[in-house]
């Protein structure tokens, strides 16, 4: 069918409130070339480790800033450390004394040191009815993760911040996700290029925690950097499931403006200058989906992330980077190899704190993942887990441990690829589908929407009506989420009209995704012609844009 025009052609009875919607023409892109000052010559998103690791490495002493872009300045400062004003729930936390004995006399009795254990409340690991677990992979592959004594250590408790063996691998990965180098390994990694890109430094298992899953550990976090009534700053669409627990915690999440390039530096430097931080936590936090956003589906590049990063720094706020979407970057895997660091990884200040898991890229139901973090907010989460949730699943943590052994670097990257092609075809499926759908109402122009570089999420926009849920697209057969319920509730915008819709393209099948394409556009088109889809022959043309006559 034919393309719809683009963004920069007005709609017809509506304009676009999100600069970037595009609806997707042969040949064209909906991205803008943006670049660096000419003695740079950095086109944005760019993470060539020479270019990116030089720019980190010579902090110190400050680099050439990209040109100015909504009016806030990318140079980089010298370091300064950040010194993270902790909540008061932070403070009262108290290691238990039975857990201070007997943890760190199990890791002496593994050593070989004769240690008889009768300080904690330990089962005896004979009394456990489980003699081994197996699982077998799609492939055939099967696995042993827990026989004898690995099993019984997967039964039995462990530290808050997860199994010991695990922490390490995950540390490993961490290494060559983000171009970090772990602690004693600096030497083998003298000649490289990743050594220069650890922003933040050396990495251990003192930096890593298991989590009950990614809401388990955002709820840590908020808990451990926020007292009731402080604000977070979160995207102006942001994951509901966040919102909702912020709410329900009594926190106040404070709005900041997003294109079509996610967060705006701008928008959020504004919103910290009219909320300072309160008398008892000096700390403010930022809390960002950068990668496949929840629900925009919009990747922050490289050049605004050094300047939402500056921005943090200057106003001394920390960063909860949620990035589970990060791993599934779509399109041209040719392209994949260029994705911006990490915040975590461009950190030089120990201010951020990312959080991962396996849901997106394994399986939600093994409740499993992991924080990445300054040390010392390491320790304390830790803490808060063990008078919390206690530990993730030692089965399921086992379950883990052994598939990324079985897997090694390869075995992970062939999955994460598997991954990234299918949920690239599935969302060209639904943007082919959109496109066909609404070309047969041409030349109005009844609907807008991007293509996400990462994650499962497509923001659409209609033009029919003001507000999105007044249309009926569950009573049509098709179950999406009206833009309203990401904003957070009680921001001065909350109860603004809201025409955007969140479709998923990641669990519907083909044939699914093109019916549910047809029936959205079924629905916008016949309010959008005031329930009379015929009328459409009834257009005039008006300083060239059709208009149906009377509006």
């Amino acid at each position: 069918g034919r393309g719809l025009p683009a963004v920069s052609t007005p709609p017809t009875r509506k304009q676009s409130i999100m600069p970037g919607l595009v609806t997707p023409h042969p040949g064209k892109k909906g991205d803008v070339l943006r670049r660096f000052p000419e003695d740079e010559r950095v086109e944005a998103g760019t993470t060539d480790r020479a270019v990116v690791g030089a720019m980190l490495r010579d902090s110190e002493a400050g680099w050439a800033a990209p040109s100015s872009q909504n009016g806030v300045s990318l140079h980089l400062s010298p370091p300064k450390p950040c010194v993270i004003s902790y909540s008061r729930l932070a403070s009262r936390l108290k290691r238990s004394p039975i857990r201070a004995i007997t943890m760190p006399a199990i890791v002496r009795k593994k050593a070989g040191e004769p240690m008889a254990l009768l300080a904690g409340g330990l089962p005896a690991p004979s009394t456990f009815p489980f003699a081994s677990l197996r699982v077998t992979l799609k492939d055939g592959t099967e696995l042993a993760p827990a026989e004898g004594d690995l099993l019984a250590d997967a039964c039995q408790y462990h530290p808050g911040t997860g199994l010991p063996a695990l922490r390490e691998r995950l540390a490993e990965w961490a290494k060559r996700r983000h171009g970090l180098v772990l602690a004693d390994d600096d030497a083998d990694a003298a000649s490289s290029d990743r050594k220069i890109m650890k922003g933040r430094g050396a990495i251990d298992v003192s930096n890593v925690s298991l989590t009950v899953g990614g809401t388990d550990a955002l709820c840590k976090c908020v808990d451990l950097l926020t007292d009731e009534g402080d604000a977070i700053f979160v995207e102006e669409y942001s994951w509901s499931g966040f919102l909702a627990m912020a709410a329900t915690r009594g926190r106040r999440c404070v709005p900041c403006g997003v294109d079509d390039r996610g967060l705006k530096p701008s928008a959020l430097d504004q919103a910290l200058a009219r909320n300072p931080a309160s008398e008892n936590n000096k700390t403010r936090v930022l809390y960002t989906t950068p990668c496949g956003q929840n629900p925009t589906g919009t990747s922050v590049d490289f050049e605004r992330k050094r300047q939402i990063y500056e921005i943090c720094r200057q106003r001394d706020v920390v960063i909860m980077e949620d990035d589970p979407y990060g791993w599934l970057e779509l399109g041209d895997p040719a392209s994949h190899a260029d994705a911006p660091p990490s915040y975590f990884a461009m950190d030089v200040d120990d201010r951020v704190v990312r959080l991962d898991s396996t849901a997106k890229i394994l399986a939600p139901g093994l409740r499993v993942g992991w924080t990445l973090g300054p040390a010392e907010f390491i320790d304390k989460f830790g803490l808060l887990a063990e008078s919390s949730t206690q530990f993730p699943s030692g089965i399921a943590q086992a379950v883990l441990a052994k598939l990324l052994d079985t897997w090694a670097a390869d075995g992970i990257e062939a999955h994460l690829r598997s991954l990234r092609l299918e949920y690239t075809r599935r969302r060209d499926v639904l943007v082919d589908a959109l496109e066909a759908a609404f070309s047969a109402y041409a030349p109005d122009r009844l609907a807008a929407w991007n293509k996400p570089p990462h994650g499962m999420f497509l923001w659409l926009e209609q033009f029919a009506v003001a507000e999105a849920s007044d249309l009926p697209f569950v009573d049509s057969g098709v179950a999406c989420v009206p833009g309203k319920y990401f904003r957070p509730p009680g921001s001065p915008e909350y109860d603004d009209p809201c025409p955007f819709v969140r479709l998923t393209f990641a669990t519907a099948t083909d044939q699914e995704l093109n019916d549910a394409a047809l029936r959205i556009a079924k629905v916008v088109a016949a309010k959008f012609y005031d329930d009379d889809t015929e009328s459409k022959t009834a257009t005039t043309t008006t300083n060239g844009h059709h208009k149906k006559n009377g509006h």
